[in-house]
């Protein structure tokens, strides 16, 4: 008999996410942490859960396993270093069978805003001055 198995950190992640947010002070302390943790507990949930698909690989499943699609969309939305919100978004339509349509789900648009919170903070960019003769 064979066995497909993994372990999951993704929950350790949100448990961390859970306790930072729970502990961020009313100035504010903790909160990049805690935007930072939540992000990276749903990209390591959306890795381990492709594990589950590419089990059903090993038992002999056809593409045609929503499950077994999904892992395989998500293999390679990791190989192109899609975005969270790309990989949501390839889940879900793995799983439902139907196309993402934008806006109809309000919990994606705040992870969305969630994702992009994260990406300031995680990777700032210089603001763009324009300098002239009569200043800034």
């Amino acid at each position: 008999m064979e066995a497909h198995g993994f372990t999951m950190k993704s929950f350790a992640f949100l448990e961390d996410a859970r306790n930072q947010i729970l502990s961020i002070g009313e100035n504010g302390s903790g909160a990049k942490a805690a935007v930072k943790s939540s992000v990276s507990a749903v990209e390591a949930f959306l890795n381990e859960f492709c594990q589950f698909g590419i089990g059903y690989e090993k038992h002999n499943h056809s593409i045609q396993n929503p499950m077994l699609k999904m892992a395989k969309d998500l293999e390679k939305a990791e190989a192109n270093r899609a975005s969270p919100k790309k990989k949501v978004k390839v889940a879900y339509e793995a799983l439902s069978g139907g196309i993402f349509k934008k806006g109809s789900i309000p919990e994606f648009q705040r992870f969305c805003v969630v994702v992009d919170v994260r990406n300031e903070l995680t990777h700032p960019k210089a603001l763009v001055l324009n300098i002239t003769v009569s200043g800034i």
